[in-house]
């Protein structure tokens, strides 16, 4: 009798055990779908949007296991589907139908900046239901509400940390597209051709409000009035015969030389081009010319027939204006100075001193009793001829 009692206890016993360790078993395996700890949810956002755009994560209510949803008291009257959330489109519906109602619920402020993404931390992770709404930056971006679980949930598991891209719409105004053009200056023989300047100027339909008193020229096409308005009143090419312009809105432009290269006479005619396609152009500095660096800029080569050929003068282009020296037959026309000479110093008068006068006395007297010896000798000469005379007679 006790051998069967104690062997009906044993079966109890057993019984007991088997049944405990079906419940712990249960028990663990509901708990490895529920995972503890601080949750974090993080949201993805694109660089645009990183200083512009912010976001509010609320608690909706809990996400119970038979796939219904325990909503909290500010989210009750919610009366759409929530029964299955794993439909992109089905969990957008519901987002935005929630949306309407955290007006009246209080977020939690729990975000954070990380490397331009916005991240929530410190998130209960008992199966609960998060709604994710943007708060700011709305005209830059729209971004679409979210339903997020913790623990999240993925094919490869579930995770107490979800991150997400954020879906969205870009509210930018499209930037409008701009060209560039280039005009190089050259002569009917390909010689390019630097100094020459330029007036550019755009087509506008809209007349400004200044028009009547500004002796703004109005003209008339198939579109409509217009005029031509300044853009860059003086533009000169450089020593490649360039002259380049960037960031153009899409319309119709021109050049109108206003001073030629020295020894070129001007083109009247305009040049009248369009800008109807994006470009960007780039200064190569080892060549010193424009090329293209994206897109379609625009090259023009303003080239003249006759209006290009260099003046008929006694001056053409690269040459001195100074006439060259004549032959040696005719004088030149323009004399060259020359170096003034040094006046000479005035002489000064002779000094004569009494030596000097001494000896002017002595040749004096000297010449004069000569002089006398020599009347004296002719005299006598003379009488005493005559006294021969007389004896002979």
């Amino acid at each position: 009798m006790k051998k069967k009692l104690s062997g009906r206890i044993f079966a109890v016993l057993m019984m007991l055990c088997v049944l405990c360790s079906s419940s712990l078993m249960v028990a663990y395996a509901e708990g490895d779908d529920k995972p503890s700890g601080d949750g974090t949810v993080q949201i993805n956002l694109p660089d645009f949007a990183d200083l512009t755009a912010s976001l509010a994560i609320y608690e909706a209510g809990n996400y119970n296991y038979d796939g219904t949803v325990t909503l909290k008291d500010e989210f009750s009257s919610f009366d759409g589907d929530l029964t299955d959330l794993s439909e992109a489109s089905k969990t957008l519906e519901a987002a935005k139908a929630l949306s309407k109602l955290a007006a009246s619920a209080e977020s939690i402020d729990s975000e954070t900046a990380f490397e331009g993404d916005v991240v929530f931390s410190s998130l209960p992770t008992d199966n609960t239901l998060f709604l994710v709404l943007q708060t700011a930056g709305e005209d830059i971006i729209e971004i679409s509400p979210m339903l997020v679980i913790l623990p999240y949930r993925t094919e490869t598991g579930s995770s107490v940390s979800a991150v997400i891209d954020a879906k969205y719409e870009d509210k930018r105004i499209p930037e409008e597209p701009k060209g560039a053009v280039v005009l190089i200056k050259k002569d009917k023989d390909g010689k390019v051709l630097s100094g020459a300047h330029f007036k550019f100027e755009v087509k506008n339909y809209v007349m400004p409000n200044y028009a009547e008193n500004a002796n703004i020229e109005v003209l008339s096409d198939e579109k409509g009035d217009y005029y031509w308005d300044v853009v860059s009143s003086d533009l000169v090419t450089d020593v490649k015969g360039q002259i380049a312009a960037e960031n153009l809105p899409f319309g119709t432009y021109r050049f109108t030389e206003t001073k030629a290269p020295e020894g070129y006479r001007i083109k009247e005619e305009p040049k009248v081009f369009d800008i109807d396609t994006a470009g960007k152009i780039e200064l190569k500095e080892d060549i010193g010319e424009y090329v293209v660096k994206e897109g379609t800029p625009l090259f023009l080569v303003f080239i003249n027939d006759m209006g290009d050929t260099p003046v008929e003068s006694s001056n053409p282009p690269h040459e001195s204006k100074i006439s060259k020296p004549s032959t040696p037959s005719t004088p030149s026309t323009i004399s060259v100075p020359s170096t003034p000479s040094t006046p000479s110093e005035p002489s000064n008068p002779p000094i004569i001193t009494g030596e000097d006068i001494a000896k002017f006395i002595i040749i004096g007297v000297v010449v004069g009793v000569s002089l006398i010896a020599v009347v004296l000798l002719v005299v006598l000469g003379k009488k005493k001829k005559t006294d021969i005379d007389d004896d002979d007679e």
